[in-house]
């Protein structure tokens, strides 16, 4: 194996997940001292708030620290999908490198695309709460959320699929006329 992360992915653009974590938390600590004393911590299906909360550090920053938190679990997982030998072969040992390397080039591109685009859903969850909280807004668009989770479940399937067809196809090569696959 001893193959590193730029075989697969290119670690310059993890600035783009980076600069939205950066841009979240810089968003709420600026505006912590305009914001009321009450703000809304949850949303309905509609976009209107059903939850409230004081305004305290903790409730203003959670929403990126948790972002931050998630970026660091997605990126993580992502290095172990590089480094752990043998992690998509599924307890096999007779699967061809060019599949594994496919495989794992999928999931790591997938997994990247999936964290941008949850972060820049809650990015937009965290400055439209805050309009609705400064009283600029009455709700957060249920549009651009739907569109965000919309393309995020496309991704989800995507992943499914095409790790499922690689691994038939490495199935497919392995396979010896009247033997089957253990």
């Amino acid at each position: 194996m001893g193959k590193g992360i730029r075989s697969y992915f290119e670690p310059a653009w993890e600035v783009v997940p980076v600069v939205l974590v950066a841009t979240m938390l810089t968003h709420e600590i600026g505006m912590y001292p305009r914001l009321p004393a009450r703000i809304p911590t949850h949303f309905n299906g509609a976009g209107l708030p059903d939850g409230w909360a004081a305004k305290s550090p903790l409730t203003v920053l959670l929403l990126g620290l948790i972002c931050a938190g998630f970026y660091l679990l997605l990126t993580g997982v992502t290095f172990i999908v590089v480094y752990q030998k043998d992690i998509l072969k599924k307890g096999r040992s007779d699967v061809p490198a060019e599949f594994e390397d496919a495989a794992r080039r999928e999931v790591i591109w997938l997994m990247y695309l999936m964290k941008t685009l949850m972060l820049g859903m809650f990015l937009m969850l965290d400055v439209m709460g805050m309009r609705v909280a400064m009283g600029q807004a009455h709700q957060i668009s249920g549009v651009a959320m739907f569109g965000f989770v919309g393309a995020i479940l496309v991704l989800v399937i995507r992943m499914a699929v095409r790790v499922s067809a690689l691994s038939k196809a490495a199935d497919a090569a392995m396979k010896q006329p009247g033997e089957p696959i253990v």
